[in-house]
This record gives structure tokens, sequence and C-alpha cells, in this order.
């Protein structure tokens, strides 16, 4: 459902073969395929160019792995993780402004840079959402198992 919705996102593409997109990233992800294979297949199946079928593969799958790691997170309890970019000239000042935040699962608005005593508003240049969704995002999030071992007592 994650990669449908993404999908929708994509506007070169109709509107009646958006699921199928997903498909194709959620199949090639389950089979192991790089990004690489996805996008050639993205490419020869819809007449997209070369350069577009990357970009869709790769946002794609970033999107898809984010949502899973928000997901895995939930499940085991861990409530925040640590915003990390590439740390490279390609990074989006939007994104390079959450560089080493802390940030909620459950709330992609809000930050913390003083290991969540207080949270605030994410405004400016920072990017709204999880690592992963904006298109071409390279960042990732780091679970914060500590704070899940600390509530366990461990």
């Amino acid at each position: 459902s994650w990669s449908k919705e993404n999908s929708r996102l994509i506007t070169s593409i109709q509107a009646n073969l958006l699921d199928d997109v997903a498909g194709v990233t959620q199949r090639g992800m389950s089979a192991g395929k790089s990004i690489n294979d996805i996008s050639k297949e993205i490419k020869d199946r819809y007449g997209v160019t070369k350069s577009r079928a990357r970009t869709i593969a790769r946002t794609e799958t970033a999107k898809l792995n984010g949502n899973l790691t928000k997901v895995r997170n939930q499940e085991l309890g861990i409530k925040t993780y640590t915003w990390a970019t590439s740390n490279d000239e390609r990074v989006r000042d939007s994104h390079k402004a959450l560089n080493g935040m802390l940030c909620k699962c459950d709330d992609d608005s809000v930050y913390s840079d003083d290991e969540g005593k207080t949270w605030r508003r994410r405004s400016g240049k920072m990017f709204r959402g999880k690592p992963g969704d904006d298109i071409n995002c390279r960042c990732t999030s780091r679970s914060n198992v500590h704070q899940l071992l600390q509530e366990l007592g461990i």
C-alpha cells in the first residue's frame, strides 16, 4: 500500500499504470534486484527515459525502505531515530538541517537537538517527512535502540 501511495506522486506515467509501478518496485525489492534492474524494467515497460526510470526506481525504493523501517521500529517499540544524511555536496539544505537530529517515528513534523528533552516543530528549511520520502533522497534513519533498552532496563 505504501508503494501504491508513493507511486501516485509520479506525474509522468498515466494514472492507470501507477499501481503497476508500485508492483514493479515491490517485486524487484522482494527479489533482491538492484536499482539498475528495477529502473531498466520501468524504462522498458513504460517507455520513459533511462534517467527518469532511475529516478523513479531510486525514489520508490527509498520510500518503501523508509516505510518498512518505520513499521519495524514501531513494532519493536522504538519511538525515535537519528536522521543521517550522506554527508556530501549533493545533500539538500533541508536535509542537512536535520542531520544528527533526533526525530520521532510517529511524527515527521518535529525534531530534537537535546536528546529528546524538548521537541521543536520543523520550520524554515527543514524537510517535513522521513528519510527517503523526498525525490532521490539518500538519507537514512538510525533507530534509537538505546532508548528502547533503557525503557526495558537493559
